[in-house]
């Protein structure tokens, strides 16, 4: 997801970027690679990709597999339980230990979640709106509002925060719980956001699916 700037003003030395292939694990449980080539799916691909283009990269994005194999089967038509890695490239200069760069995450979530949600929205609405889209609903947000949880889960790895965003597509105003996990792997911030429709449990059940990705994540890449 898209920061404000003032975290490179207080997080960052200047070094030359680091090279670093990431390897992605095993994909969260219940979760299948999106694939470009099937319509539906490239939908969701080609927003995320849009959504993030000029600040992160996109690592790798899913959806929950019993959504895509009913959209497969004709018994479905929604993917509504998607997910992305993402490697923040506007912060790839860090010189930062993985416990130092949570540590200031978090307190920056705390401090100034709504504030850094705002901007990370508004973003994400121009970066879609200025692109080439189709005529999927999920392609073409006519809004995106939203409002800080704060942080849902801390350790010495990784922050957990969630945001609930009410997203507008073709007059209708969906409430989407977004929940995006913070680490560093190989000097690189990363970021794994999980969406699923707005519950009063979905940040909790989004938290538990998250932890055990991104430990796996931090194994992989030593």
């Amino acid at each position: 997801m898209k920061l404000h700037r003032i975290w490179i003003a207080l997080l960052t030395t200047t070094l030359p970027p680091l090279a670093f292939a990431i390897t992605i694990p095993a994909l969260p449980t219940g979760m299948c690679k999106l694939d470009a080539g099937v319509a539906e799916q490239k939908q969701v691909i080609d927003y995320l990709t849009t959504a993030n283009a000029g600040s992160n990269e996109v690592l790798a994005t899913f959806a929950k597999c019993d959504e895509l194999a009913g959209i497969a089967s004709k018994k479905g038509n929604a993917i509504s339980h998607y997910g992305v890695v993402l490697s923040q490239k506007m912060l790839d200069n860090l010189q930062l230990e993985r416990k130092a760069y949570v540590a200031a995450a978090a307190m920056m979530i705390d401090a100034k979640g709504s504030a850094l949600t705002e901007t990370a929205l508004t973003g994400a609405r121009e970066a879609v709106s200025t692109a080439a889209t189709g005529q999927s609903d999920i392609e073409n947000p006519k809004a995106v509002t939203g409002d800080s949880k704060g942080v849902v889960f801390k350790n010495d790895d990784m922050v957990i925060f969630g945001v609930k965003q009410n997203n507008s597509f073709s007059g209708k105003t969906t409430a989407v719980a977004s929940t995006a996990a913070m680490t560093m792997v190989g000097g690189s911030p990363i970021s794994v956001n999980l969406y699923a429709p707005m519950d009063p449990k979905a940040f909790a059940a989004s938290a538990e699916t998250l932890k055990p990705f991104v430990s796996a994540l931090i194994a992989a890449n030593p």
